[in-house]
């Protein structure tokens, strides 16, 4: 599948509905495999790298994102 490929990437040339369900997933699922949603998902990340990491902002923006998505899916 070529949408893992671009997993977590923010705006990859490759667009899918499937990428996007990938993404949704990860974001919203924790390391249990609970689902926490979006913002328990980001403080998790934000603990443990840091509100100014790399990672964090990227999954920050990452979920704005599918945020916007989720309201075309619906």
């Amino acid at each position: 599948m070529k949408g893992a490929y671009y997993h977590k990437v923010l705006n990859p040339n490759y667009k899918s509905i499937y990428l996007d369900i990938l993404n949704m997933a990860d974001m919203q699922i924790d390391k249990y495999g609970f689902d926490v949603g979006y913002d328990k998902r980001l403080k998790d990340i934000k603990s443990r790298y840091g509100e100014e990491s790399d990672i964090y902002k990227t999954c920050f923006k990452l979920v704005n994102n599918l945020r916007r998505k989720e309201d075309i899916y619906e």
